[in-house]
């Protein structure tokens, strides 16, 4: 019989590869993505704009407190970006801790396909987000994202806080060039997922890891929850946010 793998569609064979490239990472059992939109002119220097981080927030969702997220930074609380691939680099390719984005999202160093950074500005809570020199235009858009993931030692759920960075190229700023929107928060417990903080009548797609679709509803509300097969399962909210978790 033929092997009935070989005369897959290519869209599948590239959700396929991604999968098998990713699979590798550790999973977040619980976590949160809060997502900034920015606008900026072109630029022909290392300007950045400042996007403060709200530490409270993020040591409440870790479940510990904001001198314990100092203390532990480093050691239990790691940062790192995550590539469209899923993989979690924690290896600086900018400033430490920072990193330099393709147009696509993927970390590379300073020079030849480095578009935009975004930087972690130590001590304080916040990120510097600037722009390779004379490489953008009016109209261009980049999406980064970089988290902070918190495993702890003594045991419990591995917890992972994630920023979504939308840059786009103006060649007029609006009175508020950074916005912030609504975080979503994913965890599972055993078999059973859960969302909440969705926007309204967000779609929810669950995938496996073949590819088959096991959930695409409309939810009416900024919540819901589905029980599961065991597996990897790939989560898509709104054709946007994308996660994938291991039940």
């Amino acid at each position: 019989m033929k092997n009935k793998l070989l005369f897959l569609p290519f869209f599948k064979w590239t959700f396929l590869l991604t999968l098998f490239i990713s699979t590798s990472q550790v999973f977040a059992q619980v976590e949160e993505t809060i997502t900034y939109n920015i606008q900026q002119l072109p630029t022909s220097d290392y300007s950045a704009t400042n996007v403060p981080l709200d530490v409270e927030a993020i040591s409440t969702f870790f479940g510990i407190t904001t001198t314990e997220f100092s203390s532990l930074f480093g050691t239990e609380i790691v940062y790192g970006a995550i590539e469209p691939d899923g993989n979690f680099n924690t290896a600086s390719t900018a400033n430490t801790p920072g990193h330099w984005f393709t147009t696509d999202g993927y970390t590379i160093g300073w020079g030849d396909g480095a578009y935009v950074y975004s930087e972690k500005n130590a001590p304080n809570f916040s990120f510097n987000v600037g722009q390779f020199p004379d490489r953008s235009a009016v109209d261009d858009m980049y999406t980064t994202k970089q988290a902070f993931t918190y495993t702890p030692s003594g045991g419990g759920d591995v917890k992972r806080y994630v920023f979504v960075i939308n840059l786009t190229i103006v060649a007029t700023l609006s009175t508020y060039n950074v916005s912030k929107v609504n975080s979503i928060r994913i965890w599972k417990n055993d078999n059973h997922l859960f969302v909440n903080k969705l926007p309204i009548n967000s779609t929810i797609k669950i995938y496996d890891i073949l590819g088959k679709t096991l959930f695409n509803e409309k939810i009416q509300g900024d919540s819901f929850d589905v029980a599961l097969s065991s597996g990897i399962k790939i989560i898509r909210i709104n054709d946007s946010f994308v996660k994938k978790i291991s039940l």
